[in-house]
């Protein structure tokens, strides 16, 4: 009784995540999902393990991006923990230098805005003869 409990149809994945069906037999088949079993009738059996898998690769798309979130899956599935780390590690650094760029360019906008407009470099302004 609790095998049939556990079972979980894809809708119940995409309902899970709010996303479609289709997609949730795009993420099994790219490996995104750890693999299924298959029923004698040709249907994909899914658990918990699959939800809690599609959670984090939609988590982690949030934060580091489509490609990055599947090349974590596709090690973490692969059982190449190290991999795994690697990747999220470079994930925090590339946020690190975005941050710090979003950053200069603030403090580069600002600097500018405090200035009187005729201190601005720019072309020159010629009135029409």
């Amino acid at each position: 009784m609790a095998d049939v409990e556990a079972r979980l149809r894809p809708i119940d994945l995409a309902r899970a995540a709010g996303i479609s069906t289709q997609l949730v037999r795009n993420f099994a088949d790219d490996g995104i999902l750890p693999p299924t079993t298959w029923t004698e009738s040709g249907h994909r059996r899914f658990h918990a393990g699959h939800r809690q898998a599609l959670l984090t690769y939609r988590a982690l798309a949030r934060g580091f991006g489509m490609d990055a979130a599947r090349g974590i899956m596709l090690a973490v599935h692969a059982g190449d923990v190290p991999q795994a780390l690697t990747l999220v590690d470079a994930g925090h650094a590339s946020l690190h230098e975005q941050r710090g760029s979003l950053r200069a360019i603030g403090e580069a906008l600002e600097a500018v805005a405090g200035q009187a407009p005729e201190a601005l470099p720019g072309p020159a302004c010629t009135s029409a003869r």
